[in-house]
Order: C-alpha cells, then sequence, then structure tokens
C-alpha cells in the first residue's frame, strides 16, 4: 500500500469514528514526517485487527484496517513481538547472520 493510499485511509476512517478503536480514546490526525518533536500518543495511526505475525494471517487475503492511538499500536506490537523467537526476530530486522540466513532462504 503506497503512502498516499494510506494517508487517505487514515483520513477516511478518521471521518468516520475519530477514536481508537481499542481504548476508544479521541485520535488526533498528525504528521508523521515532523521531525521536531515525538508523535503524540493520541496520534492515529493504521493498525490491523488481526496481526501479520498471526499464523492464520493469510496474504492475498484482505485484512481489516482499524484507526488506533499511537499508544494501543505500539502496545500491540510489543506484545507480540514478545513471543517470537530471537531468530525470527533477526530475519524480520534484515541482522540474521549471513550464512544462516542464506540456508533459511534455501529452505523456504
Amino acid at each position: 500500500m503506497s503512502h498516499r493510499s494510506k494517508r487517505r485511509r487514515l483520513k477516511n476512517l478518521f471521518e468516520l469514528n475519530p477514536h481508537c478503536f481499542w481504548c476508544d480514546c479521541l485520535v488526533t490526525l498528525e504528521n508523521r514526517n515532523n521531525r521536531h518533536g515525538k508523535f503524540p500518543s493520541n496520534g492515529a495511526t493504521l493498525d490491523h485487527v488481526v496481526s501479520r505475525n498471526n499464523k492464520n494471517w493469510k496474504k492475498g487475503k484482505r485484512n481489516l484496517l482499524v484507526l488506533s492511538c499511537y499508544k494501543c499500536n505500539q502496545k500491540r506490537q510489543v506484545k507480540e513481538t514478545e513471543g517470537l523467537s530471537i531468530e525470527e526476530l533477526w530475519c524480520r530486522s534484515d541482522r540474521y547472520p549471513l550464512g544462516k540466513r542464506n540456508e533459511k532462504k534455501r529452505n523456504r
């Protein structure tokens, strides 16, 4: 999904209901490219209802996106990554040791 379409989806969801899907707090539309300050905890973000880390999530199928505050989105991300193995985290961050990364790609 391109940056422009994500921004459009975010605005559309905000116009329908400007509250976080998870905690129901009022969210604000912020410019994420603002490097002068931290992104506010109630800043609007897009969040997948079913995480892409979930084994039941299938690529190619449409996944429901909801409006979420930055704080809830980050909490969910941290909770999900805590359950992943260190090898999986290395692989996803592209910091996997070179030899093992190539082996893993060959085995797929």
